[in-house]
């Protein structure tokens, strides 16, 4: 029984076309993973399919309730999730999440916290399809777990949008593919797709060097009968008393090499094999400071808490130029509270933090809303050219709350208000 159907889906931005025609079914029970690059339309089809954003042409037929995760969860959806949950009798949820309490303001909550919150208030709607946008971008290795179990046990189809290969390995049997306006459809989860991928990417590698070697040849033999021709056309000017019949001899010839052409051509369009594209990959070149010293930051002592509660206490590390550190921990720890003190937002509860005079941090935040959002990403990084988007450089402090961190990403032709919506 399908779920959904859709048929004929068009969807452009100004020149950059999303979906051509684009048709598919979601039937009761499946577990979808929809993949693709960044830019493709991942969040527009979601968005599309969910009723948020008008589709320019197409058909979308659905049966029974959605359920939808965003990305990104605003404060409005946090204490919407928050009195949903306070007023349950039921906490078996917040205890399986790990989530540390729910009498507290949405602003103090995590980003994991609240991805978890906003997971339990779609739950309890019982929604025959679910449309999960990044769902593991915020969750602790836990809160993996515990989705993969509850999409394990519900009864209604399931269609996510991930970069997370572990988690669309354990839940997702189909895959589809968003890519240059296309849907491609593939069975099995994210290491079945990637190996049907390349089986493909070969396939039509070879039916395409075919084509141009048979090109190659039909255009050599057309190359020989053109200059037969024009070789006929001059001769005939040179014969005395039989031009005529040279002139009709190099006219046949002109009739061959034109029925030749059309014939090439017919058989282009009916069996054109497109050169298969190369998946791109992403460089980045990270800014050094040869001022420096061993150490760049120490904190000694160091403590944090909120009201009664500790996030951690009596706390001594330091980093030395150079290192590649990761923070890991479950949701609400304070990993973040972390980052923002070695940044100089937060204060100490006690304890102190020393960094070096040289010390220069770039920092990219959970839901980047540190971006202007009134400007386009090509403004925003102050380029001009796809050169200078490439070589331009970056200084690091990620933070990607819980088992898996956070992807970056930048995009060239959209603003950074449509990015992140």
């Amino acid at each position: 029984m399908n779920v959904m159907s859709i048929r004929g889906l068009n969807k452009s931005f100004e020149e950059n076309r999303l979906f051509n025609q684009v048709n598919f079914d979601i039937h009761h029970g499946e577990r979808i993973g929809i993949v693709g690059p960044n830019g493709a339309g991942k969040t527009t089809l979601a968005r599309i399919l969910v009723n948020e954003v008008e589709p320019d042409q197409g058909a979308i037929s659905v049966k029974g309730e959605i359920g939808y995760l965003k990305q990104s969860i605003d404060q409005e959806e946090m204490i919407g999730a928050l009195r949903l949950n306070a007023n349950s009798i039921d906490f078996k949820r917040e205890k399986e999440l790990g989530v540390g309490s729910l009498h507290v303001d949405a602003e103090n909550l995590s980003g994991g916290e609240k991805l978890k919150l906003a997971l339990a208030k779609i739950w309890s709607m019982n929604p025959d399809l679910l449309v999960l946008d990044e769902p593991t971008n915020h969750l602790d290795e836990k809160g993996v777990n515990w989705l993969i179990q509850e999409l394990d046990s519900f009864q209604g189809a399931v269609l996510v949008i991930s970069h997370d290969r572990y988690f669309l390995d354990q839940t997702i049997t189909r895959i589809l593919e968003v890519e240059a306006g296309k849907i491609s459809d593939y069975q099995g989860n994210y290491s079945a797709y990637r190996i049907e991928k390349q089986k493909r990417y070969e396939d039509q590698l070879h039916h395409y060097a075919v084509q141009q070697k048979e090109i190659k040849r039909i255009e050599d033999q057309l190359a020989g009968l053109t200059n037969w021709s024009e070789k006929a056309h001059r001769d005939s000017t040179k014969q005395d008393g039989a031009k005529e019949y040279y002139r009709m001899k190099a006219k046949k010839m002109d009739r061959q090499v034109k029925s030749k052409q059309k014939r090439l051509e017919k058989e282009l369009q009916k069996n054109q094999v497109e050169q298969p594209e190369k998946g791109r990959e992403v460089q980045f070149q990270f800014q050094t400071n040869n001022s420096r010293g061993k150490r760049v930051m120490e904190a000694i002592h160091a403590g944090k808490c909120f009201e009664e509660r500790w996030l951690f206490k009596n706390s001594s590390f330091y980093m030395r130029y150079g290192e590649r550190i990761g923070i890991i921990g479950e949701n609400g720890c304070g990993k973040t509270t972390l980052l923002r003190i070695l940044l100089g937002l937060e204060q100490l509860s006690e304890g102190e933090v020393w960094s070096s005079p040289s010390l220069k941090i770039g920092y990219l935040s959970q839901d980047v809303h540190d971006l202007p959002e009134e400007k386009t990403a090509i403004e925003a990084l102050d380029v001009t050219t796809k050169e200078e988007i490439l070589s331009s450089e970056i200084t690091t402090c990620f933070d990607g709350d819980g088992a898996r961190a956070n992807q970056c990403h930048h995009r060239s032709s959209q603003s950074w208000r449509t990015n992140k919506t």
